[in-house]
């Protein structure tokens, strides 16, 4: 019958020599030694864990920031070679900004499957909600570039 020191068919653990696998053969340490040293190796493998997510992370990180690098594009060509920066960087804005309209209009037409009477009737009306916010956007650029230009 197991007593209440020791649970079932285990000693109670005390700091004499382990005996390893039951073989008889103790192998010179104690319990408390191998308890430090199955601790050293559970916060080793802890650090290399937390160095492996680290470093994960940073990875990630880097190749977010690198895709999120806008990619030079070429300037529009010119008939004048006096161009500003200025206005190079206001023709690649309004580039830029049409290209968003336009992968908006896919995905608002991927979203919403439409019958033809009902494209007919949505396209115009999403058109001009469209161009009500492109006077709109046009105003607020203007005046974060003069804020920026007065600052």
């Amino acid at each position: 019958m197991p007593t209440k020191e020791s649970k079932g068919n285990r000693a109670p653990v005390t700091a004499d020599k382990v005996n390893h696998a039951g073989s008889g053969v103790q192998c010179g340490s104690t319990v408390q030694e191998e308890v430090r040293k199955a601790r050293r190796h559970h916060r080793a493998k802890k650090i290399v864990s937390l160095e492996s997510a680290l470093a994960t992370f940073v990875l990630v990180v880097a190749l977010s920031l690198n895709a999120q690098q806008p990619t030079p594009t070429p300037a529009p060509p010119t008939t004048d070679q006096n161009v500003s920066r200025e206005q190079v960087n206001d023709a690649n804005i309004q580039l830029m900004r049409q290209d968003i309209r336009a992968q908006r209009k896919k995905i608002v037409a991927a979203s919403m499957p439409l019958t033809e009477t009902e494209a007919t009737k949505f396209w115009p009306l999403y058109d001009r909600y469209v161009g009500e916010t492109i006077k709109v956007n046009d105003a607020r650029f203007a005046l974060i570039k003069e804020y920026a230009q007065n600052y």
